[in-house]
């Protein structure tokens, strides 16, 4: 039986979704104005807030799963628990070459159904070019899918999941992960009875690509969105506000460019903008090393990773201070929100 401490951002993980030809993510929520909603970077708790939410950002994007590159499995501390519980299907399937076709069948759950179907179609990898590619394609729609166990405990699926995998003789690997149609959401569900943590709901939205090479791996999302609830705390994400997320990771180390928004039920959140001047990496030292802005409204905080573990924090209006190596491991391994 599962184990259950959920709080999101202040335990990301991921599970290994993004090996080869797979993707994995999550995201939906968020709504209103929230892009006209800025976070405040303008002292040392905003710099170590925001450093814990990135390393979570970067488990919850699946890029270090793989563990590429030491600066890839390092570069964020793995968590116990993550958003993306939805992840955890039992018949969560990715498309694999050769993958044998299979017509639409359903099959019945405890209460519900779903179908399934495997295929061979023509897939533009969009967040990263324009050509078209043979893929191997996995689809599910759920239609209140309910599976029953024991001591009250059940888990519940609806909507659509598709998942699809490019893997060349030679070359980069792509592949993909899409939750919901349109404007549908694809929703997970867990119930215990007797056990307060429970229900949790989880409501994911939108499209995650990703691109492998042979020393390098890049998540690309634009608008993919994660909505989450259990009793006392809820948490909204999205990858890609108005601008292409991208996690890269390679020899070099980690980068991450582009948009986020978050809220939680623990911090207001916001919209930032990141941009990586130096590569994040982490040598055998284990201290991680590199140069990272993070922008918000009329803030920024520009953050530079030393080789003592230390890291020194240039405000926008030009005053600076210096976050022990203490205080940044601290930081990036858990989240206050």
């Amino acid at each position: 039986m599962k184990t259950h401490s959920h709080r999101p951002l202040r335990s990301l993980g991921t599970p290994a979704l993004f090996a080869a030809a797979s993707v994995a993510l999550a995201a939906c929520g968020g709504g209103g104005d929230h892009s006209e909603r800025s976070v405040s970077l303008s002292s040392k708790d905003d710099v170590l807030r925001e450093l814990g939410n990135l390393s979570a950002f970067v488990d919850f994007s699946g890029i270090s799963t793989d563990s590429m590159t030491a600066a890839a499995s390092a570069a964020s501390t793995p968590k116990a628990r993550f958003v993306g519980s939805a992840l955890k299907t039992l018949r969560l399937a990715s498309a694999n070459p050769g993958l044998s076709a299979k017509a639409v069948t359903v099959h019945d759950c405890d209460s519900g159904s779903y179908s399934e179907e495997t295929l061979t179609g023509t897939y533009t990898f969009a967040l990263f070019d324009s050509t078209p590619r043979t893929v191997s394609i996995y689809r599910e729609d759920n239609n209140h899918c309910v599976y029953d166990y024991e001591d009250g405990y059940r888990r519940i699926y609806d909507g659509h999941y598709e998942s699809g995998g490019y893997t060349p003789d030679t070359g980069d690997h792509y592949s993909y992960l899409r939750f919901g149609t349109g404007s549908s959401v694809y929703r997970y569900r867990e119930e215990w009875s007797g056990d307060s943590d429970y229900p949790s709901t989880e409501e994911l939205q939108g499209l995650l690509e990703r691109r492998a090479g042979d020393s390098d791996a890049e998540v690309r999302a634009d608008d993919f969105r994660d909505h989450y609830t259990e009793p006392g705390y809820s948490a909204d994400i999205i990858l890609g506000d108005g601008e292409l997320m991208k996690f890269l990771t390679a020899d070099t180390g980690l980068r991450a460019d582009g948009s986020i928004y978050y809220s939680t039920s623990a911090c207001r959140g916001g919209t930032l903008r990141y941009t990586t001047t130096t590569p994040i990496s982490v040598p055998q030292d284990g201290t991680a090393q590199g140069v990272l802005k993070m922008e918000s409204g009329n803030e920024s905080a520009t953050i530079t990773l030393n080789a003592d573990g230390s890291a020194t924090v240039q405000f926008a209006g030009g005053s600076s201070l210096t976050l022990s190596s203490d205080e940044v491991l601290a930081a990036l391994d858990e989240s206050p929100c």
